[in-house]
């Protein structure tokens, strides 16, 4: 079973200052596991702390579904003995800077690995060009069954990679 958990923090110019900023830098690394009881090999837990909803945390839960986990700029290929995990990039889930995909880390079980990366994303709204910032950090964790809801909060990932560019 595969776990994962995307952290999604998105903001804009007005957050880039006190007092949207103090918000904004508090958003978590990891967080309580939403609590799984449908059966599934893979699940997608998203948690999305919006700067136009104050930052307060939105959570939904996906299982096995490979577009989700697309959309979380990673790709994912497991045996019963590792589990895979590439960074992905594309303008639409991860933003810019380009960076290159690469494989990032092979995870045993009950390993956990953390990925953390931003991006800047253009959209054309009333106003012209507005800019977009988000955070993301991917937590994947390789387990063998269901695990208790917190049982990533009080440890540091076995793996980890970033790619934190300068995104203005």
């Amino acid at each position: 079973m595969i776990i994962v958990q995307r952290i999604r923090t998105e903001w804009t110019k007005k957050s880039r200052s006190h007092p949207g900023s103090v918000k904004r830098n508090s958003t978590p690394d990891v967080c309580e596991c939403a609590h799984l009881n449908e059966k599934g090999q893979i699940y997608l837990q998203k948690i999305e702390y919006l700067e136009r909803n104050d930052f307060e945390p939105q959570q939904t839960l996906f299982v096995d579904n490979a577009a989700e986990i697309t959309k979380c700029g990673i790709k994912l290929s497991s045996t019963k003995e590792k589990c895979e995990v590439k960074f992905v990039w594309s303008w639409a889930y991860v933003g810019e800077p380009e960076r290159r995909s690469t494989q990032v880390f092979s995870l045993k079980k009950q390993q956990f690995g953390q990925l953390i990366f931003n991006g800047r994303f253009g959209h054309t709204s009333s106003s012209g060009k507005e800019w977009t910032y988000e955070k993301n950090v991917i937590n994947v964790y390789f387990a063998n069954d269901f695990c208790n809801s917190d049982f990533l909060l009080d440890r540091e990932p076995d793996k980890q990679f970033k790619s934190l560019e300068r995104i203005r």
